[in-house]
């Protein structure tokens, strides 16, 4: 007998970069103005209440709507959504995709924004009322997240008036440019600049409650958690559900499947109608305001990592032939990417969030599934790089500037001897006259020969000190 799908929901999550700057008062979220002529925010704090989570951790996205240490969750509000083409909680979609002749159905109850001040974001959609086959569960899971191509896309009715109505298609990508126009400039994390998803797709995390497991539930975790259409092949070793780093079974009716694509939980029911309660009602609110907000705060950690490495990078290259007019500017630059990162791994990194035991071994099951230790370490070699760069930068800024204090010194010097060399020959010059006078026995004046004599002699002494001082600064 075959699974069949009983509740659940999948949140299709696109993360990008963008520039922090937009979150100063708020300036990404301007006023939008309705068809009726009032104007309304897009965007409304989400109310998080991150269950079992300890305070520092809770903190870190905002409890209720208080502002977060590091970021902000924000809701779409229901009421831009007509403006904004988007179809509302209740109504039906129908999602058309490659490689099947019928539509797949379900409703998009909730977009969320969530903005970090690093420059990562995430666009988060949240699907429910899915199929009850699991396959189609498959298909709708890697299709919403296929954006290359173009085919794949949600229709739905949308009421105009009482007697007329139209049909809309649109895609999940034409829908996030509309929602992050206000943003400005945005690019994924793909090597070209922009929004393309092609090299790293969107990311999944889904729930389904089914009603029982079946022989082939290794293949559906599997296809789940990689985020893998049903035609896949794999080795059936792919499926052994003991044997999988990328899969976490906390409790007898409760599996969860990780990788770098996806995290899905999968919920079986049982023959208790109570605990079966809880996995309809209590169970699916905590996996979205606890577990949800695990998986985005981890996510952000490997996708800000990514961004600092690339900064570094690109640093590192500047570098390669940086002027020594340009070393100050290159000093600023090396020491404000060690201070983010600095920064980063003080504010954002952390370990055991939750009260709970299970749920921190749930993060640290997501966690190093993406590889963040690994990651880690590499980000603080690239940080200790910096510092030592930061330090030689420094040194050949204080040499210059010591070679630019000495040249300053032997030009003050250089002057001063002049103007002692000037001063010492007029002084000098009536006691050379002198003395030339006794020597020679008579009277010179200007219109004698002699009159060289007075002023050799009254030269002498500058002429030997500016050669002692010459030669001095040639052997220096």
């Amino acid at each position: 007998m075959n699974s069949l799908v009983k509740d659940g929901f999948s949140c299709v999550v696109f993360p990008f970069q963008f520039d922090a700057a937009r979150l100063v008062g708020e300036a990404f979220n301007a006023p939008l103005k309705k068809q009726n002529g009032k104007e309304d925010r897009i965007w409304e704090p989400d109310k998080l209440r991150a269950n079992h989570m300890k305070e520092n951790i809770s903190s870190m996205l905002g409890l209720g709507t208080t502002q977060g240490r590091i970021g902000q969750v924000y809701s779409l509000r229901d009421s831009v959504r007509r403006e904004l083409g988007i179809p509302d909680g209740r109504t039906t979609l129908h999602f058309s995709c490659r490689g099947r002749e019928d539509d797949i159905s379900c409703k998009l109850p909730y977009v969320r924004l969530a903005l970090f001040d690093t420059g990562v974001g995430f666009l988060e959609y949240t699907f429910s009322d899915l199929p009850e086959e699991p396959e189609a569960v498959v298909d709708l899971n890697y299709f919403l997240c296929e954006i290359k191509g173009g085919g794949n896309l949600l229709h739905f009715t949308r009421k105009l008036g009482k007697e007329e109505q139209e049909e809309v298609s649109l895609s999940l990508s034409e829908m996030m440019r509309k929602l992050t126009e206000h943003l400005g400039e945005i690019h994924d994390f793909d090597a070209q600049p922009g929004l393309h998803y092609v090299d790293n797709k969107p990311l999944l995390f889904s729930y389904l409650l089914l009603d029982q497991t079946d022989a082939d539930f290794g293949r559906l975790l599997f296809n789940l958690r990689t985020n893998f259409k049903s035609s896949y092949q794999v080795p059936q070793e792919q499926y052994d559900l003991q044997q999988s780093s990328g899969v976490f079974h906390p409790f007898d009716n409760v599996w969860w499947g990780t990788s770098l694509n996806a995290t899905v939980c999968c919920a079986a029911l049982t023959e208790n109608e109570k605990t079966n309660e809880f996995f309809r009602t209590t169970f699916p609110s905590n996996l979205r305001e606890t577990y949800l907000q695990l998986f985005l705060l981890r996510q952000h950690q490997r996708y800000c990592m990514q961004k600092l490495q690339s900064l570094y990078a690109a640093a590192g290259s500047e570098l390669l032939g940086v002027k020594s007019e340009d070393i100050p500017g290159a000093y600023q630059r090396i020491t404000d990417l060690r201070e983010r990162g600095v920064s980063f791994k003080l504010r954002c990194m952390f370990s055991d969030p939750a009260t709970v035991e299970h749920i921190n071994e749930y993060d640290r099951f997501v966690r190093d599934n993406l590889h963040i230790p690994q990651t880690m370490r590499d980000f603080e070699d690239s940080v200790d790089q910096l510092s030592r760069v930061a330090a030689a930068l420094k040194e050949k800024m204080e040499a210059q500037e010591q070679k630019k204090r000495e040249e300053r010194q032997k030009r003050r010097d250089n002057v001063i001897l002049v103007f002692t060399a000037v001063w010492t020959t007029i002084v000098g010059f009536s006691s050379a006259w002198d003395i030339s006078e006794t020597l020679t026995g008579q009277s010179i004046w200007f219109d004698t020969p002699w009159i060289i004599l007075p002023i050799v002699l009254a030269l002498l002494p500058v002429s030997v000190a500016i050669y002692d001082l010459i030669r001095k600064q040639k052997k220096k």
